[in-house]
């Protein structure tokens, strides 16, 4: 099915389903811009008082109780209003309040009882000089069916909190791609990967609520994707916020080569028995969170990517759900929570911060061949006791952490949980990394464990990085985004040949025998070559 240019103000449900060999192929026109949208342009607005002006809306049509009929994701509260239409942000919408006498410059509120929406425009203008669009579904798309390709459409502007704390756009079934889409705006989740192998190719995730991306299942694939400006609604990110949140039971998926970048919160985050994957070559740069996070899963392997310049949460106002909803049941209700400074530093320093990459209670993990530069919290930690998970018990046990460099972050280049600390800690292993500190903690024996400040101090009281350096990575221009390595650098060829590391972040294969340290393999001279594809 070919769609031509034009803004479709609908929900998209599609049930049937296409095999392997002959999927069912849904794509935007060559070189026309098709958009999905789930608002609607509000008009014929008076003024209320002062700058405040309103709009009747649309008697609300009878919701079904079938998710899979478009009349169930009709919302009943607005939680989105946009005065200018855009992709990124450039648009520009205003914020929610909560009553009438609430209302300042730049904000909206929707009485439900009488079913209108007020707005107060940020510099007091007419709405009626503007195309002002309202997010009234819930949904864009909704992929029951297997074996489904939606190819090059645009999805935007959504009120999903009105029913429940989801995605805007739902993949279910097997085998299905979303490619070259561009997925923006939605007030919680973009898009959801459930059900068994799918993919999300080359799209544009970004400005959502919450999260851009989510999902559960098993064998999916997210590849060359851009993940950025997410969480825009400051979700308290020790709950549930980023530019992916994968939770939980995503299990052998592949991540590779995707930006993450700019979102409040991780940029990339796995939780909850998300076990077996394998997170390699993605760039994560500039999230107020880790870069890469997996807690409490088991099994998976970060190897080849970039982690730079991620900072620690401010302190500020976060959502947090709200407990007592919560007891009755109902996901979508959330209350304001101040981060001060005293619960802000336990947070940096023991539950993700600005780290480059943060492994958290998950056995098993490898992480290899990594660059992590700049990171406001840390380098590489890996930490925490024994917690339960969806999928059972899990501990900081038997994890790798080879071939890595990890210098000039202002926290610990590297944190490695102590081994024999409790029962649950043993096997964990750290060498063959090039680490550098500078005014800033060398590496710790686990977050209350002994300090090092050099290679050789970190030697002595962890037993660990026996064959690991100390120096200057010599990266080609890291100010422009390329990490690649210089001739004469001290990561040219000192790393552990390993059987899972076969290429590096560029995908140029590395040699048999000494590989190098971090995620670029070669040295390099035609610099600067931003990582970016």
């Amino acid at each position: 099915m070919t769609i031509h240019a034009g803004e479709y103000r609908e929900t998209v449900i599609i049930t049937a389903s296409g095999t392997n060999e002959a999927p069912i192929v849904i794509e935007a026109a060559p070189g026309e811009t098709v958009v999905i949208k789930g608002s609607d342009v509000i008009s014929r607005w008076t003024l209320d008082h002062d700058a405040v002006w309103k709009a009747r809306l649309p008697k609300l049509l009878t919701r079904s109780p079938d998710s899979n009929d478009a009349s169930f994701w009709i919302a009943n509260e607005i939680h989105r209003v946009f005065i200018r239409d855009g992709t990124l942000l450039d648009a520009i919408h205003l914020r929610p309040v909560s009553a009438k006498d609430r209302l300042q410059p730049g904000n909206f509120f929707h009485d439900t009882a009488d079913s209108t929406l007020y707005v107060w425009l940020s510099d007091s203008d007419d709405p009626n000089k503007h195309k002002v669009e309202a997010a009234v579904r819930a949904a864009w798309m909704k992929l029951m069916g297997s074996h489904i390709i939606v190819r090059g459409l645009q999805m935007r502007h959504a009120s999903t909190l009105a029913i429940a704390n989801w995605a805007a756009c739902n993949i279910y079934g097997e085998g299905s791609r979303l490619e070259n889409c561009v997925i923006t705006w939605g007030d919680f989740v973009g898009v959801s990967l459930n059900g068994k192998q799918h993919s999300l190719i080359r799209c544009l995730v970004a400005c959502h609520g919450n999260s851009g991306i989510g999902g559960n299942g098993e064998g999916h694939l997210i590849d060359g994707c851009r993940v950025i400006y997410n969480n825009i609604d400051r979700y308290d990110p020790s709950w549930h916020c980023g530019g992916a949140k994968l939770i939980p039971k995503f299990n052998k998926g592949r991540i590779v080569g995707n930006e993450f970048a700019y979102n409040v919160g991780p940029g990339l985050w796995l939780d909850e028995s998300c076990n077996d994957n394998r997170i390699e070559r993605n760039f994560c740069h500039d999230n107020e969170g880790s870069g890469i996070m997996v807690e409490v899963s088991a099994g998976n392997l970060v190897l080849n990517n970039i982690s730079t310049a991620n900072r620690n949460s401010l302190a500020a106002d976060y959502l947090i759900p709200d407990p007592e909803a919560e007891k009755q049941g109902q996901h979508n209700l959330f209350l304001g929570r101040k981060l001060n400074d005293r619960t802000q530093s336990t947070l940096i320093y023991q539950g993700g911060g600005g780290l480059g990459i943060f492994i958290s209670s998950a056995p098993r993990s490898r992480v290899y061949n990594n660059t992590c530069y700049l990171n406001e919290g840390g380098g590489i930690t890996v930490e925490g006791p024994l917690r339960e998970a969806a999928g059972g018990p899990m501990s900081t046990h038997d994890c790798r952490v080879l071939n890595n460099i990890s210098v000039y972050n202002k926290g610990p280049q590297l944190i490695l949980r102590k081994n024999g600390i409790d029962p649950d800690t043993a096997g964990n292993l750290s060498d063959h990394n090039l680490l550098l500190a500078v005014g800033a903690i060398f590496a710790k024996n686990g977050w209350a464990g002994e300090t090092a400040f050099s290679v050789a101090e970190w030697q002595r009281v962890s037993n660990q990085d026996t064959h690991s350096r100390e120096g200057d990575p010599r990266f080609a221009m890291p100010t422009m985004g390329d990490f690649r390595l210089l001739e004469g650098s001290p990561a040219l060829g000192t790393g552990q040949a390993l059987p899972d590391v076969k290429d590096d972040f560029f995908g140029r294969a590395r040699p048999k025998g000494h590989i190098s340290i971090g995620a670029a393999e070669k040295s390099s001279l035609d610099y600067p070559r931003p990582p970016l594809r």
